[in-house]
C-alpha cells in the first residue's frame, strides 16, 4: 500500500474504543469489562480480579486490536523519507508572513526608542508624529500576528502530527500488549493506572486551558485599562507642561526679588555675626575660669583616689589570705562528694542491669503467653472443624443409607411384581391345556 502524505489528516486524540476495533469488538469491550473499571477507579486505582472467561474474552479483544494496530503501522508512509515534501508544504506565505512580522517589530521597537529621545526634546510636534507612527505599526503588527497565526492553523506540521500518531500508535501497541500479559493473571493493573494518569493529565490540561482564558481576559482588561491610562497621561502631561511654563514665568520673578533680598539679608548677618561675635568671647572668658576651678577639684580626687587605693590594697591582702582557707575547703568537699557520686553512679548501672533484665524476662514472658494463647484458639478451632465435618460425614451417611434403603425396596417392589406376572402366566397355560383334553374326551 502507498499513502500520499497530503492524505494523511492531523493527530487527534481517540477513545480507546475507536481505535481499530469493528462494530461489534467495540460494544463487546465495555460489556465485559465496564464493571471491572468503574469498581477500580472507586477503589483508588487498584485492578479487580476478573473471572477466567472475561479475561479471555478482552484478551481476544485486544489481540484483534493489536494486529490491525501493526496492519496500519505497516501501510503509515515513513516520515523520514517524505520529511523535505512535507515542509514545502507550508509554503513560502507563512515565510513572507514572519518577515514581515519580524521587520513590523523591528519598526516598532525602533519607534519606540526614538520616542524616549524626542519626549526629552522641546519639539512636540514630532512627539506627536512619533506617536502616531507608533499606533499605526502597532495595529499592523496585531493584524500581521491575527494572519501568522490563522496560516499556521490552516497548514499544521504534518511531519511532526505523523510522528507524533506513529508515538502515540507505539505506545498503545505496548500498552495493549502489557495488559494482555496482564490479563493472563486475570487483572489489568497497567491499563488501569494508564488510564487514571492520562485522565489526570486531561484535567490539568483543562485547568491550564481554563487559565489560560481567564489571563487572556485579563490582558484584554489590562490592554484596556493602559489606553485608557495612556489617555489620562497624555492629558496630565499637557497640565503639567502648561503648569511649567507659568512656574518658569514666577521663577523669573521670584529670582529678581531674590537678588533684592539677598543684599538687605548679607547685610543682616554681618551685623548678627558681630553680636554673636562678643557674646560668644563673653561665654569663652567665663568657661576658662570654671576650667581653673575644675583643674583645683581634680587635685583634691586624686588625693582622695591615692588615699582610697592604699586602702583597697590592704582589704586585698586580707581577702587572698581568707581565700586561701576556703579554697581549701573547697577541695576537701569536692572530693567527698566525688566520691559519694561514684557509688551512686554504680548503684544506678547495677539497678539499670537488673532493670533491662527483668524487662527482658517479662517480654519473655508475655510472648510465652500469647503462643500458648494462640496454640489453644488453633486447637479450639481445630477441633470446631474436626466436629463439623464429622456432622457433616454423619448427616451425608444418613442419606445415603436411606438412598440406599429406597433403591434396595424399589427393587424388592420389582422382583415381587415380576414374579406375580409369572406366577399369573403359569396358571393361565395350565388352564387353557386342561380344556383342550377335555373337549376331545367329549368328541
Amino acid at each position: 500500500f502507498e499513502l500520499h502524505p497530503s492524505s494523511v489528516p492531523p493527530f487527534s486524540p481517540l477513545p480507546l474504543s475507536a481505535l481499530c476495533l469493528s462494530p461489534s469488538l467495540s460494544k463487546a469491550m465495555p460489556a465485559v469489562a465496564g464493571s471491572g473499571m468503574a469498581a477500580a477507579a472507586a477503589g483508588g486505582g487498584v485492578s479487580p480480579t476478573l473471572s477466567m472467561v472475561e479475561a479471555q474474552k478482552i484478551r481476544a479483544i485486544l489481540e484483534v486490536m493489536v494486529d490491525k494496530l501493526h496492519l496500519l503501522e505497516l501501510i503509515t508512509p515513513d516520515v523520514d523519507e517524505h520529511h523535505e515534501e512535507l515542509s514545502q508544504m507550508v509554503g513560502d506565505e507563512i515565510s513572507r508572513l514572519i518577515q514581515e512580522q519580524r521587520r513590523l517589530e523591528k519598526q516598532y521597537e525602533d519607534l519606540v526608542n526614538q520616542r524616549a529621545v524626542l519626549k526629552t526634546l522641546s519639539n512636540k510636534s514630532k512627539l506627536k508624529e512619533n506617536q502616531e507612527e507608533i499606533k499605526e505599526v502597532a495595529e499592523a503588527l496585531r493584524f500581521s500576528t491575527k494572519l501568522l497565526c490563522r496560516n499556521l492553523k490552516d497548514n499544521p506540521n504534518v511531519a511532526e502530527n505523523m510522528k507524533k500518531t506513529q508515538n502515540e500508535r507505539a505506545a498503545l501497541t505496548q500498552l495493549i500488549e502489557t495488559t494482555i500479559t496482564d490479563l493472563n493473571s486475570c487483572h489489568f493493573q497497567e491499563l488501569m493506572n494508564k488510564v487514571l494518569t492520562e485522565k489526570a493529565r486531561i484535567e490539568a490540561a483543562e485547568k491550564m486551558v481554563q487559565r489560560e482564558k481567564e489571563l487572556s481576559s485579563e490582558v484584554v482588561r489590562l490592554n484596556s485599562q493602559t489606553l485608557t491610562e495612556a489617555k489620562k497621561f497624555e492629558e496630565e502631561m499637557k497640565e503639567a507642561n502648561a503648569k511649567i511654563e507659568q512656574l518658569k514665568d514666577e521663577l523669573h520673578q521670584l529670582k529678581t526679588e531674590t537678588q533684592v533680598d539677598t543684599k538687605y539679608k548679607d547685610k543682616e548677618a554681618r551685623g548678627k555675626r558681630n553680636a554673636k561675635h562678643r557674646s560668644f568671647r563673653h561665654i569663652e572668658v567665663t568657661l576658662e575660669e570654671e576650667l581653673r576651678g575644675l583643674e583645683l577639684q581634680i587635685q583634691i580626687e586624686r588625693r582622695a583616689n591615692d588615699e582610697i587605693g592604699g586602702f583597697l590594697e590592704r582589704k586585698a591582702e586580707r581577702l587572698l589570705s581568707s581565700t586561701s582557707n576556703w579554697q581549701d575547703r573547697y577541695e576537701k568537699e569536692t572530693t567527698q562528694l566525688r566520691t559519694d557520686l561514684e557509688q551512686l553512679t554504680v548503684t544506678r548501672d547495677s539497678n539499670y542491669v537488673k532493670l533491662k533484665d527483668l524487662e527482658e524476662k517479662y517480654k519473655q514472658d508475655i510472648a510465652q503467653r500469647e503462643t500458648e494463647e494462640a496454640e489453644k484458639r488453633r486447637q479450639e478451632e481445630q477441633r470446631k472443624l474436626e466436629e463439623a465435618r464429622k456432622k457433616r460425614r454423619e448427616e451425608a451417611a444418613v442419606v445415603v443409607q436411606a438412598w440406599m434403603r429406597m433403591c434396595l425396596a424399589k427393587l424388592f417392589v420389582a422382583k415381587m411384581k415380576d414374579k406375580d406376572k409369572k406366577g399369573k402366566k403359569g396358571k393361565g397355560g395350565k388352564k387353557g391345556k386342561g380344556g383342550k383334553k377335555g373337549k376331545g374326551k367329549g368328541k
